[in-house]
């Protein structure tokens, strides 16, 4: 789980835990849904990886401004994203699954450029 800069929480495998964490908000002001399906992950990683992301979005990625563990919604080339700062040198970029084909493909040419990595969480 991460938390956004607008307060919002996000959990990055809730599936299951659902439940969980709908009986874990209780009273409190709130609601977990399981949007999963409406979305795919993309790892960015490698030394020049804040340089590839800030030649695709306006956001400040200097790391005293996005260290890691931060989470922000975001514009990337006109899409709404999710970027989270997993650790220094890798990102995991959350946007809608309709759309991922192209930002990937944006990705990918601009990993060639910057000698960065592309892929999913889990390689």
């Amino acid at each position: 789980m991460f938390l956004s800069a607008t307060g919002l929480t996000w959990s990055a495998n809730a599936g299951a835990n659902i439940g969980a964490l709908r009986t874990a908000l209780g009273d409190q002001s709130g609601a977990a849904t399981d949007i999963s399906h409406g979305w795919s992950v993309i790892r960015i990683g490698g030394n020049a990886s804040r340089e590839l992301l800030a030649k695709l979005c306006s956001l400040d990625l200097h790391p005293r401004s996005f260290p890691p563990g931060c989470c922000v919604q975001t514009e990337l080339r006109g899409l709404y994203v999710i970027l989270h700062g997993v650790d220094t040198d890798h990102f995991d970029l959350w946007v809608m699954r309709s759309y991922a084909n192209s930002v990937w493909d944006w990705l990918r040419d601009g990993a060639a450029e910057f000698d960065c990595r592309i892929g999913t969480p889990l390689e």
